[in-house]
């Protein structure tokens, strides 16, 4: 990337991040091409009691705002813009535009569809298989609706990392 493109690209990777923390539901659905977001604060608001934040090379955990650097990033990325965030566009940023995970509109009604309170955390492991391109994922949402004990969901998360180097999640499903 050249300085000058790099420079021209720094105005919209701010806008992006800060739609990403400041709760906003501005619609934004691809990163400029060749940018990757990596986001490095640690709050845990939403976590659930018994959630580690955690990264090492087998298990990544915690309620991180995430990013595009790897797929355990777009991973925490996808459910931090669902629980933290609430925004269906943020969590579709993560995701390539063919991906087997729902709408944008879908995703959005199950947000609303929970309390603003529900705590959360993700846990996130190398599946023990990839396919030609694409990593896969184990991943474990623990979420729990105030009041209530935590319910473990388990998903299988493909991801891919795209030609300008950023890790998008391709597919969303139920092992």
């Amino acid at each position: 990337m050249t300085i000058a493109r790099l420079i021209r690209s720094v105005p919209a990777v701010v806008a992006v991040t800060a739609a990403l923390t400041a709760l906003a539901g501005t619609p934004t659905h691809h990163l400029p091409a060749g940018d990757r977001l990596q986001f490095t604060h640690h709050t845990a608001p939403l976590a659930t009691p018994s959630c580690p934040q955690v990264r090492t090379p087998e298990r990544i955990s915690g309620t991180g705002p995430g990013g595009t650097v790897d797929g355990p990033d777009a991973i925490l990325a996808f459910h931090h813009a669902y629980y933290a965030l609430r925004s269906a566009s943020a969590a579709r940023a993560v995701v390539t535009i063919d991906a087997q995970v729902p709408s944008a509109a879908d995703i959005q009604a199950g947000i609303d569809s929970l309390p603003a309170d529900t705590r959360y955390c993700v846990h996130v492991a190398p599946a023990p298989y990839t396919t030609a391109g694409q990593q896969r994922w184990c991943a474990e949402l623990a979420q729990q609706y105030p009041g209530a004990p935590e319910t473990i969901l388990r998903q299988a998360v493909t991801t891919r990392t795209d030609g300008d180097g950023r890790a998008l999640i391709t597919a969303i499903t139920t092992p």
